[in-house]
């Protein structure tokens, strides 16, 4: 493929250059030197009606695998994450209004901190007066 030239019939995927991963595999980091899960999160400060449904580390290629939702290329799917998952009755959120047996998930970075992924899901009942904005 010619540098410069736009992607067009016949040309292959495989011939795509792909960015290198932000965050690389750190499967082989001891437990020593990622953050701590209490500094993650603290089990004792859970929000207001929420319930704690799920607190672990795991590979974020098992959470991308679990939830169907893609590859993240900027990523390593070997790289070692905290998934934090908090169950509500009702969950209000400024940005997509509330929502019913909502399920809001975190995925932070278990040797950065950073948060990785974050969604919402469950049934929508209405947009706390936001018309237009339907999700995340």
């Amino acid at each position: 493929m010619e540098e410069g030239k736009p992607l067009g019939k016949g040309d292959r995927p495989q011939d795509l250059e792909v960015a290198p991963e932000r965050l690389n595999d750190n499967s082989n980091v001891p437990e020593s030197l990622l953050i701590p899960k209490s500094q993650i999160f603290d089990e004792s400060k859970l929000p207001v009606g929420g319930r704690l449904l799920r607190f672990e580390k795991t590979e974020l290629g098992q959470i991308e695998e679990e939830k169907k939702a893609g590859r993240f290329h900027e990523v390593s799917e070997r790289r070692q994450v905290y998934v934090l998952e908090i169950g509500y009755d009702e969950y209000d959120d400024l940005r997509i209004g509330r929502v019913q047996d909502a399920k809001v998930i975190s995925v932070i970075d278990a040797e950065t901190g950073e948060q990785l992924m974050y969604s919402i899901a469950g049934k929508f009942i209405d947009n706390l007066g936001s018309p237009g904005i339907l999700g995340i």
